[in-house]
């Protein structure tokens, strides 16, 4: 259990910091020499960056057990990537049988660090509905360690999170 804390809180520090630089919001930045100390690396490795470059596609979220097919579907696009950061939109939102435009929501920056992934999407009309991602890469799939949509955290209620690349 104290592993599992320890994961989301870096988690957490790691998000706060990116968002932070991402909106230059220099109050709520994260100091680098405490995500070093928290176990994430300062610097990304040469494998993050060679593992960033594979994140350009469209990237659909998935679930296992199976979702229904009027659960949530959410496709996010990597459009570039620049050393260790990448850029993005989210690009299909739909949850229930209720769409929201894509255009609702700001584009994003997000960062790969030896191999962990983590971006904040920003909902435009609602701010505090936006989706937050922590994970780490595999080949084609990036597994959610902390998935947060709006006020709801959706990773571990006996549910494992990932995206899945949809097109290279």
């Amino acid at each position: 259990m104290s592993a599992r804390f320890t994961r989301h809180a870096v988690a957490v520090a790691w998000l706060t910091g990116l968002t932070a630089c991402a909106h230059g919001n220099q109050s709520n930045r994260v100091p680098s020499d405490s995500l070093a100390t928290a176990g994430v690396p300062d610097s990304p490795t040469d494998a993050g960056q060679m593992m960033s470059e594979d994140l350009v596609a469209a990237w659909m979220l998935r679930s296992d057990p199976p979702q229904r097919p009027t659960g949530l579907r959410i496709t996010f696009t990597v459009d570039s990537v620049s050393g260790s950061r990448f850029y993005g939109e989210l690009s299909h939102f739909f949850s229930g049988n209720v769409g929201t435009d894509p255009r609702d929501f700001e584009p994003f920056i997000g960062s790969v660090r030896g191999g962990e992934i983590a971006f904040d999407v920003t909902r435009r009309s609602r701010p505090n509905a936006g989706v937050s991602l922590v994970g780490h890469l595999g080949t084609d799939t990036v597994f959610c360690d902390t998935l947060v949509l709006g006020p709801d955290t959706l990773t571990g209620r006996g549910r494992i999170w990932f995206l899945v690349r949809e097109n290279r």
